[in-house]
């Protein structure tokens, strides 16, 4: 039986009141062949330092004129660049 990798992409514009709860129970539920990209159109809110502090998301910064196409484009990229 082959095991199968899965990335989860989130993307986040200033919630990082709602990214921490996202992220503790992706946390929970995660196993050794799920990674977890968050993509952030330019937070100002301290979504970015936050995520420094959590080793296993890898974090793709932007800008806020990425918008939500733009930043979940980034995301994907950066998930299957691990592929």
């Amino acid at each position: 039986m082959s095991t199968r990798h899965v990335t989860v992409v989130i993307v986040t514009s200033c919630r990082a009141q709602r990214v921490t709860p996202s992220l503790d129970s992706i946390e929970w539920a995660r196993c050794a062949y799920t990674s977890v990209v968050l993509a952030d159109s330019g937070s100002s809110d301290g979504t970015r330092e936050y995520l420094k502090t959590v080793p296993w998301v890898v974090a793709v910064d932007g800008s806020p004129d990425m918008w939500w196409a733009g930043a979940t484009n980034a995301g994907c990229i950066r998930a299957g660049a691990d592929q």
